[in-house]
């Protein structure tokens, strides 16, 4: 005679009453291979305390996109704050999984303010009566960090989501030196380019795209 053996079904609340199980009982704890740190919560919890404690700045993986900022965070959530109050730029909280495209238009970091054409790249306070000379200060040394980065925007105005990051490298001769710029086009540069000014971004959604096909 069979007996029929019960399915499980994992409930909406199944990862939850895991980890509260765990927590109690303590029979998956994962442990910090560099101190006394342990958690039974997920591995992504592991590894942002490993981000966080013992891991250089640099080699975070969430990075100020500000050029001269130096500074690297283990969550998003940890940057977008970080850019809010040292740059002033409002960063979105998630990635919208929904968007394949990125549609980028230069808008060249330019605001008009009382009949003055105003620079607002990082902390320039330039300004001037003049759109031509704003545009020919925006090549100046001080600014020359955001060339290649034009440069790449008129080259590629249709980034794909699936494929950032995107790391460019770049080779200029000067004086018989070879210098090579490389820049890493991330999720974050993006927005933080859009909130400077720099850069306009329209989103793409698959919903978008089918819509346009049929």
């Amino acid at each position: 005679m069979c007996t029929l053996v019960p399915t499980y079904e994992k409930s909406k609340n199944h990862n939850t009453n895991y980890y509260r199980r765990n927590k109690a009982q303590r029979f998956n704890v994962k442990c910090c291979p560099h101190c006394n740190y342990e958690t039974t919560g997920p591995k992504s919890a592991l590894q942002a305390h490993i981000w966080s404690k013992h891991t250089p700045e640099k080699q975070r993986p969430f990075q100020c996109p500000c050029h001269g900022c130096e500074r690297g965070f283990s969550a998003r959530a940890n940057l977008n704050k970080h850019i809010l109050k040292k740059h002033k730029i409002i960063m979105p909280k998630k990635i919208d999984k929904d968007v394949l495209i990125y549609k980028i238009d230069i808008q060249l970091g330019t605001t008009k303010c009382d009949d003055n054409f105003v620079c607002n790249m990082e902390t320039c306070t330039y300004k001037t009566k003049s759109k031509g000379d704003l545009k020919k200060h925006l090549k100046c040394k001080k600014h020359k960090h955001l060339e290649e980065t034009l440069k790449y925007y008129k080259e590629i105005p249709y980034i794909v989501a699936k494929d950032l990051p995107i790391t460019t490298t770049t080779t200029t001769i000067t004086n018989n030196n070879t210098i090579v710029n490389t820049r890493k086009i991330t999720f974050d540069s993006l927005f933080y380019d859009k909130g400077r000014g720099l850069i306009n971004i329209t989103p793409i959604t698959r919903k978008e795209i089918i819509n346009e096909c049929v």
